[in-house]
């Protein structure tokens, strides 16, 4: 699996967010070798509590493992220093200084597959 379609935002650009929350649905298909023809929603969960400063991605876009697909902020008055910011193209580290903004921090969605 390299991609996904995000199917369904569950937050918009300025809502606050707490660790727990879902962000997002996306919809991948062959999450693994077994199951490759079969379609799966994965649900993606905030990690940490502050406000949705930019969503990157439209839903219905295919969008490739590690890359960006929004910005976090931990201050509301942040959000609007994010108006302009759009990532660099390509696959975005999801931890370390790579992954922070000027005002916030990039998430990505992953898949972990667990190998038996």
């Amino acid at each position: 699996m390299a991609d996904g379609v995000l199917s369904k935002w569950h937050v918009a650009e300025g809502d606050a967010i707490n660790t727990g929350d879902l962000l997002c649905e996306i919809d991948v298909v062959g999450l693994s070798e077994d199951h490759r023809h079969s379609s799966t929603t994965m649900l993606i969960e905030s990690h940490e509590d502050g406000y949705v400063a930019r969503l990157f991605v439209a839903e219905g876009a295919r969008v490739p493992v590690d890359h960006a697909i929004g910005v976090l902020v931990e201050e509301e008055g942040d959000v609007t220093a994010m108006a302009a910011f759009t990532p660099s193209p390509g696959p975005s580290p999801n931890s370390g200084a790579e992954s922070k903004t000027a005002a916030g921090r990039l998430f990505c969605w992953q898949a972990y597959l667990k190998e038996e």
